[in-house]
Parts: C-alpha cells; structure tokens; sequence
C-alpha cells in the first residue's frame, strides 16, 4: 500500500483582484401563459463558446418557448435536444424540437426540468433549466438516520460525503480520522484504509472522498496533507505520486472532485489559495488561479465540483463561487452572499448545491444553483438544535445527500405543490 500524495510548502501567489462577472436579464415569451427569465454571466473574452438562452425559463402548462445555442455569436449547427436527458423528451416532463419545448399539460410532481443542447462540434452540452407550472421546486425529507448508539461504524463528525456505484454513502470523519460506508438506509457497511494513523492507508484528519468511473475511492486528508487511491472495497491504495516539493505539496486539502472523461483529479487546497490537479494514479499535472482571485487574506477555496463539459466550480468560504475551464481559466462567478459555503457538489446537469452557513436565509440550508450560475431555490434542512449542512452529494435520480455533526439527510426533488399535499 503506498500514500499517494503528502507535503507542506507553501508559496507565493501574485496579487491581483479580477473583475467578477455582471448578470444580464433577459426575459422572452413565446406564446400565452408563459414567462422565461435568465441571467447571463459573461464568459472570458478568451474563450469561444456556446450558450444557451434564456438560462432559467418558468412555463406554465401546456405552453412552449423557444431555446436558442449560440457559438461565437452564430446559430448553432448540428444541435440534439433532450428534455432530462431524453432525446425530444417525453409526455410527462415536455417536448423539444428545433429549439422550442413544448411544456406537459400536467405539471409534473418533480416540476424542476432540464433543457439540454448538445452538440455535435466538440461533443459539449449547454443546460438550461425549466419551471413548469405555479409551483416552486422544492425537496421533501425521504430519509433521515444518526450516528449515535451504534454498536459499529458510530462517527463524530460526520463531514464529507459521497456515492459509490451501489449507491451506498462514504462519509468521512476528521475529528475520529475514519472512513465508513453506509447503506442508504444507515445501515454500517465497512470501514476504508485503516483507520487513525501515519502510514499508507492511514488518516489523521480525512475532509472529503470521491468514487470515479471504476469505483476507486479518493480520499483527502487535511492534517496529513495527502491524497489517497483505495480500491473499490476500501481495503487497498493502489497508487501514488512522490511529493518533490513545490507545486506539488498540498496544504489542508478539503476538497475534491473527479473529471472522469479527463481522467484528473481536482482538489481544493485551503491554505495554497489554489486548485490543484492530479491524473488518476494521483500525479500532478498543474496548479491554478494564478494571481489570486481577490485578497490574499480572503482566498479561501473549500468546495469543488466538475460539471458534465469539465469545467470546474470552486466555491470561496467567504462566499462567492467561481467557475472556470479545467485548464484554470476564469469563466465567471456568481452566488456572492454575506456569509460562508462550507462545500459544495454538482450533479449530471452541472446544478450547483452550497453548503450555506449564514446569509440572507436564516437556519441550515442548501442553496441550488444551475450550470449557468442562476438561482433556482434554497433547500432548508429542518432538524432540531443548531445544525449546518457540512458536505453533500447528489444521485443519478436527483436526490441529495447531506452531511452534518448529526447525521445524514436525504432529499428528493418535487415541488412546492406535492411537498403541501403529503404533509
């Protein structure tokens, strides 16, 4: 068993405060009974790329709106439509055809719609995302389960968290240095690596895990300053990289996520003030923003997130999120709050979730964005004593996972409408 990445050196970042990027509104209606409204950030100059519009869309029934791709200011050619990931989509959530999408003449009980471009130059997809009907998008507690009086697999801390390909839930623990896989049900499963300790294998203060394509666990350690490649059963690291110090040392990772179709490995790394990349077998490639976004002293990278293009999200503590290429390029940024995001998770539609702590909203809440950096809705999570959502993670279905000192949430998406109605 070897350890795949450790170190502690620290360097030197030039400073310089990028412009953030403006929101535009745009509002069009194609036909009766409909409202569609976007905001669009503005990408980099140095970049070519497709959009979409309007960004956001809220449609009553039976209606339609025209969606329209763009590529460097022309029409884009060659484009498939799907509507949740079905090409020319279904009865139920709405059709698409030429760009115009017909919505249901039902509003359905997950009213929350995803509009999908995809493109036959350079295989990527723009997203759009559709409200269908006078309810609001909202999410309902499926499942709730605690760590306390547990014969095994009890935790602390339960912090960072994630899916493997059975659906089973990886939660990590800083405070007791373990790794535990859950049934969705809370049923303990096993341990992965070995526990508190030094050697390979071993954890001091493990922040976050992450299953890629083949189900290999990734796990950063923020005391050890390491990252580590198990196995699909936890028992095994299965490679490693040899800190030569440098860029390639790490300092309180927190964060990481995985572009499966690149092959790399993107992690938050706090006190660098960075996004630093490694290959699969945990080798680093390269290292960025360079300068600074912002202050040095308020450059706080904690969440990190890969959308469906891989393209990456990087969410600041002192809230604000920032987007960019997976080579580093600042695309834009957006969901600036007077509070913290601790974390963060993507889904298969490039939808962005922050774990909020402060803020406009008030209690613990999960604040929804989509690919495009618009607002969709903030999910609060209802439990009793003061309680912040410290990791989450979302399934193939939608549903989110949350992570807090209690236990674990589960949420699945419906709507305003049917959240009343089953009360």
């Amino acid at each position: 068993m070897d350890v795949c990445f450790r170190g502690r050196v620290g360097r030197q970042m030039t400073r310089m405060i990028l412009g953030l990027c403006a929101a535009l509104f745009v509002c069009s209606a194609v036909c009766s009974n409909v409202c569609c409204s976007s905001f669009q950030a503005i990408p980099s100059a140095k970049s070519v790329r497709a959009t979409i519009s309007p960004l956001l869309a809220k449609v009553a029934t039976d209606s339609k709106v025209q969606f329209v791709v763009t590529v460097a200011g022309e029409p884009g050619k060659s484009v498939e439509w799907l509507v949740n990931g079905v090409p020319g989509g279904d009865e139920t959530y709405g059709t698409i055809a030429g760009g115009v999408y017909h919505s249901p003449a039902v509003a359905p009980d997950r009213n929350e719609v995803h509009i999908q471009a995809k493109l036959a130059e350079g295989g990527r997809s723009v997203f759009s995302t559709v409200i269908v009907g006078r309810a609001d998008p909202s999410y309902k507690l499926a499942n709730r389960w605690t760590t306390d009086n547990r014969t095994e697999g009890q935790l602390n801390e339960t912090h960072g968290i994630c899916l493997d390909q059975s659906g089973n839930i990886i939660v990590t623990d800083p405070t007791l240095a373990l790794v535990y896989r859950y049934a969705p049900d809370g049923k303990f499963l096993n341990e992965i690596g070995s526990g508190k300790g030094t050697g390979p294998g071993f954890f001091d203060g493990p922040r976050d895990a992450k299953v890629d394509s083949k189900g290999r666990i990734y796990v950063a350690d923020g005391n050890l300053n390491n990252i580590q490649r198990f196995d699909p059963d936890g028992k095994i690291v299965v490679s490693k990289s040899v800190a030569e110090g440098g860029k390639t040392d790490l300092k309180r990772p927190h964060s990481l996520d995985i572009d499966a179709s690149a092959g790399r490995i993107y992690v938050a790394d706090v006190e660098n003030k960075r996004v630093a990349v490694f290959d699969e077998d945990c080798n680093f490639l390269m290292d960025w923003p360079t300068p600074l976004i912002g202050p040095e002293k308020k450059v706080a990278p904690h969440g990190i997130g890969v959308d469906p293009n891989g393209d990456v999200f990087v969410v600041d503590y002192n809230g604000v999120c920032y987007k960019y290429t997976g080579t580093g390029e600042l695309l834009f940024s957006f969901a600036e709050i007077q509070g913290s995001y601790h974390e963060m998770c993507t889904d298969k539609w490039g939808d962005v979730y922050f774990a909020a702590r402060g803020g406009p909203r008030r209690g613990a809440h999960i604040d929804k964005y989509n690919d495009n950096g618009v607002y969709v809705l903030s999910i609060e999570i209802q439990r009793e004593g003061k309680v912040y959502p410290d990791c989450i993670a979302v399934d193939a279905a939608g549903n989110v996972y949350t992570s807090d000192d209690k236990g674990v949430d589960i949420l699945a998406p419906t709507s305003s409408r049917t959240a009343i109605e089953k009360r």
